[in-house]
């Protein structure tokens, strides 16, 4: 991926169609088992929906600045990649309140900083660096395998303020943005909410 590509086509950054639009579908329950409900898992949390993800370059309390998504107060293009990532956190916190009731696990993950085609794009230079530092892909694929079957992950990870992070574990998300995952009523400024509402908004003329 280039970072700070836009589409002429709708004026949105690259990685926001992919990070925020492409993904919102999936953000929906689909009846996986309703042809064989026979034969569908049973038990707690037997459902899991994995979002990867990043929440570092979040904004901070609220997750996202709702009136600059459209950047016409201008970001540095590593800000606004950044923030697409933080999306897919946002999309399992919003998950796994409106589901949880129906036994559906949403959780975000960091898989870790990884030797993955994501830099074939970069330099040299970038490249040779990224070599001695980052790690193995298949150390990322032990935290989704983590995130999807560890009995530590469970429907109130997510709403509790908790997330994966690599390469398996359960930790706390950045402590000021729980108050983005907790309604005005509860003390907090509902920003995951508006975040959900506001890319509903968006791609519901494709729907």
């Amino acid at each position: 991926m280039v970072l700070g590509h836009r589409s002429p086509e709708a004026g949105f950054r690259l990685e926001v169609h992919v990070l925020w639009y492409a993904r919102k579908p999936e953000c929906y329950p689909w009846p996986f088992y309703s042809l064989r409900d026979d034969h569908r898992p049973t038990g707690p949390s037997s459902d899991r929906k994995p979002h990867p993800s990043a929440e570092i370059y979040a904004e901070k309390n609220t997750g996202f600045d709702i009136d600059n998504l459209d950047y016409h107060v201008k970001k540095s293009v590593l800000y606004q990649y950044g923030i697409s990532k933080a999306g897919a956190w946002v999309y399992a916190v919003e998950y796994a309140k409106r589901y949880k009731n129906d036994g559906i696990v949403s959780v975000s993950l960091n898989p870790g900083n990884l030797k993955s085609d994501l830099f074939r794009s970069q330099g040299h230079a970038m490249r040779a660096m990224n070599s001695m530092i980052l790690y193995p892909v298949p150390n990322g694929a032990a935290t989704q395998l983590f995130a999807a079957f560890s009995p530590q992950v469970t429907k109130e990870t997510s709403v509790a303020g908790n997330w994966v992070i690599h390469f398996g574990r359960v930790a706390p998300i950045r402590k000021d943005l729980v108050n983005a995952i907790k309604s005005a009523q509860q003390g907090g400024n509902d920003g995951t909410h508006k975040f959900w509402e506001w890319t509903d908004e968006q791609v519901k003329q494709y729907n």
